[in-house]
């Protein structure tokens, strides 16, 4: 944030969206669950990394350290996958979003996976065991069915003072 503060021009915004991780269920997962398994790993590992998956919960404050103005957060939730029910604008909107969340975290657990993973002593054959569960996971969720993960989001933005 330092870097990007002194990068800016005066006046200029800088911008951050996370999701809040741990993913968080709207009912809880079954114990046997590769998505619950690999959300606790994935977390321990960005842990052990010094690369936290946690860190967003800091980002206002953290910009209004370094001297951003005019910080502003806001929050919001996303389903992963299409499991929202009922005919409504509002279950159908968050089927399609949910949708969209599926797919991101289909093209990206593998890479997130294998790095991670690796820190807490896996060998990449084996998380690409588990990579292959969480993909199977994710393929399966519906309205109804026993998975109905989500993340709360936080954008947050601020400004670089004028010159003055």
């Amino acid at each position: 944030m330092r870097s990007a503060f002194k990068a800016l021009a005066p006046g200029g915004y800088l911008e951050f969206q996370d999701p809040v991780m741990p993913m968080k269920y709207a009912i809880p997962p079954p114990e046997d669950s590769s998505l619950k398994q690999w959300n606790e790993l994935s977390v321990q590992a960005s842990i052990v990394g010094k690369r936290p998956w946690n860190n967003v919960q800091h980002y206002a404050q953290w910009m209004r350290e370094v001297g951003f103005v005019d910080v502003v957060e806001e929050k919001y939730f996303a389903p992963i996958g299409p499991w929202a029910e009922g005919d409504s604008d509002e279950a159908k909107e968050l089927r399609k979003k949910g949708a969209w969340q599926m797919e991101n975290m289909l093209l990206g657990v593998e890479g997130m996976t294998i790095k991670g993973l690796a820190r807490l002593g896996w060998e990449a054959d084996e998380c690409k065991v588990l990579v292959a569960k969480v993909r199977e996971e994710y393929s399966n969720i519906r309205p109804g069915g026993p998975l109905r993960p989500y993340t709360d989001f936080t954008a947050v933005y601020g400004r670089k003072p004028e010159a003055g």
